[in-house]
Protein backbone atom coordinates (compact mmCIF):
# COMPACT_ATOMS: atom_id res chain seq x y z
CA UNK A 1 0.00 0.00 0.00
CA UNK A 2 1.25 3.42 -0.73
CA UNK A 3 0.04 6.75 0.90
CA UNK A 4 0.12 10.14 -0.87
CA UNK A 5 1.72 13.36 -0.02
CA UNK A 6 -1.10 14.18 2.24
CA UNK A 7 -1.04 11.36 4.10
CA UNK A 8 2.46 11.66 4.47
CA UNK A 9 2.21 14.95 5.52
CA UNK A 10 -0.62 13.97 8.34
CA UNK A 11 1.54 11.05 9.42
CA UNK A 12 4.46 13.74 10.08
CA UNK A 13 2.37 16.20 11.40
CA UNK A 14 0.58 14.06 14.17
CA UNK A 15 4.40 11.67 15.32
CA UNK A 16 5.93 15.90 15.48
CA UNK A 17 3.14 17.18 17.72
CA UNK A 18 3.18 13.87 20.32
CA UNK A 19 -0.36 14.65 21.62
CA UNK A 20 -4.05 14.50 20.23
CA UNK A 21 -4.85 16.28 17.14
CA UNK A 22 -8.52 16.78 16.64
CA UNK A 23 -9.82 16.07 13.15
CA UNK A 24 -11.38 19.34 12.96
CA UNK A 25 -7.58 20.76 13.56
CA UNK A 26 -6.70 18.41 10.72
CA UNK A 27 -9.29 19.30 7.83
CA UNK A 28 -8.62 23.08 8.34
CA UNK A 29 -4.62 22.14 7.88
CA UNK A 30 -4.78 20.32 4.90
CA UNK A 31 -8.32 22.68 3.58
CA UNK A 32 -10.20 18.94 2.89
CA UNK A 33 -13.56 18.03 4.29
CA UNK A 34 -13.76 15.92 7.49
CA UNK A 35 -14.85 12.74 5.64
CA UNK A 36 -11.24 13.27 3.38
CA UNK A 37 -9.25 13.30 6.56
CA UNK A 38 -11.54 9.81 8.21
CA UNK A 39 -10.82 8.17 4.88
CA UNK A 40 -6.98 9.32 5.37
CA UNK A 41 -7.10 7.87 8.73
CA UNK A 42 -8.61 4.46 7.79
CA UNK A 43 -5.63 4.13 5.29
CA UNK A 44 -3.30 5.35 7.65
CA UNK A 45 -4.46 3.44 10.09
CA UNK A 46 -4.13 0.40 7.78
CA UNK A 47 -0.82 0.84 7.01
CA UNK A 48 0.35 1.22 10.72
CA UNK A 49 -1.22 -2.32 11.05
CA UNK A 50 0.48 -3.51 7.75
CA UNK A 51 3.78 -2.36 8.98
CA UNK A 52 3.82 -2.98 13.10
CA UNK A 53 4.51 0.25 13.91
CA UNK A 54 3.70 2.33 16.58
CA UNK A 55 0.07 2.27 18.18
CA UNK A 56 -2.13 4.23 16.43
CA UNK A 57 -4.80 5.87 18.45
CA UNK A 58 -8.48 7.49 17.91
CA UNK A 59 -10.39 8.60 20.45
CA UNK A 60 -13.46 10.61 19.28
CA UNK A 61 -13.35 13.29 21.73
CA UNK A 62 -9.44 13.31 21.53
CA UNK A 63 -8.75 13.43 18.62
CA UNK A 64 -5.94 10.48 17.05
CA UNK A 65 -2.43 9.96 18.55
CA UNK A 66 0.30 7.84 17.48
CA UNK A 67 2.11 6.08 20.34
CA UNK A 68 5.61 4.82 19.30
CA UNK A 69 8.43 4.56 20.44
CA UNK A 70 11.67 6.98 19.99
CA UNK A 71 13.16 4.74 17.69
CA UNK A 72 10.11 3.63 15.86
CA UNK A 73 9.28 7.13 15.40
CA UNK A 74 13.05 8.39 14.10
CA UNK A 75 12.32 5.41 11.63
CA UNK A 76 8.68 6.25 10.34
CA UNK A 77 10.55 9.85 9.86
CA UNK A 78 13.60 8.69 7.67
CA UNK A 79 11.16 6.08 5.90
CA UNK A 80 9.40 9.18 4.57
CA UNK A 81 11.96 11.53 4.30
CA UNK A 82 13.22 9.46 1.92
CA UNK A 83 10.44 8.71 0.04
CA UNK A 84 11.12 7.29 -3.47
CA UNK A 85 9.58 9.14 -5.79
CA UNK A 86 8.28 6.00 -7.85
CA UNK A 87 6.68 4.51 -4.74
CA UNK A 88 4.75 7.57 -4.75
CA UNK A 89 0.73 7.76 -5.44
CA UNK A 90 -0.64 11.69 -6.20
CA UNK A 91 -4.12 12.43 -4.70
CA UNK A 92 -6.64 13.61 -6.74
CA UNK A 93 -6.02 17.51 -5.89
CA UNK A 94 -2.24 16.54 -6.75
CA UNK A 95 -3.22 14.89 -10.13
CA UNK A 96 -5.16 18.11 -11.03
CA UNK A 97 -3.07 20.85 -10.23
CA UNK A 98 -0.27 18.89 -12.81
Amino acid sequence: MSLNKRCIHIILYILSQNKYIKISQLKENYNVSERTIRYDLSELKYWFKKEQVGNWEIIHSEGVKISCTPETRKYIFELFENKIPNDYFYSSEEREQK
